[in-house]
């Protein structure tokens, strides 16, 4: 695991990968900083931090599980989001038409938020999406939900950005680039 790759959660929408910067490699789960022993647990093992309602299931973007006490996840109390819907990791809880984002990937899963790419995608909604979790000219355009996203490539020189906060071909020297919220 890479402790200095993080998320940030704002506004129902989920941006990133995002990393710390050299001088504070490591991701404590709010802030980067320097004491490696800080750095967040591995993303493949839900657990249940102080004041978390709801977790996501790594490996499965329609399930989550419910957190009554602080800790590692226990089997009873892991849920399915009703058809239609995903486990909206920004927002803790189902929602229908929500993007699948799938925190970890096990020998059957293609989508992660390590440095991979997808496959193939299905689309949540009508628009541009990152095909892979870096910078690359390749991406994915959906047309509406539901259907097969077409693989597409950026003109030229330029990639696409993998940030979903703008999901654009830019040139590669910018980066990613991760807009200011």
């Amino acid at each position: 695991m890479d402790c200095s790759i993080y998320y940030v959660c704002s506004n129902g929408d989920v941006f990133g990968p995002m990393e710390c910067p050299a001088s504070t490699p490591y991701f404590d789960g709010e802030t980067c900083v320097n004491d490696k022993s800080a750095c967040c647990g591995d993303l493949c093992v839900p657990y249940c931090q102080p004041g978390e309602i709801q977790v996501p299931d790594p490996i499965d973007c329609t399930k989550y599980y419910v957190c009554p006490e602080t800790g590692a996840v226990k089997p009873e109390y892991h849920f399915t989001c009703p058809a239609g819907s995903n486990f909206e990791v920004a927002l803790g809880t189902c929602v229908a038409d929500a993007p699948c984002i799938i925190l970890c990937t096990d020998s059957a899963t293609t989508a992660s938020p390590s440095f991979n790419c997808t496959t193939s995608m299905t689309c949540s909604s009508a628009g541009y999406f990152a095909k892979c979790s870096y910078c690359q000219p390749q991406y994915y355009h959906c047309t509406q939900a539901g259907h097969e996203a077409v693989v597409e490539s950026c003109a030229g020189t330029l990639v696409f950005n993998p940030d979903p906060g703008y999901p654009y071909c830019i040139s590669s020297s910018d980066c990613p680039y991760k807009p200011l919220f």
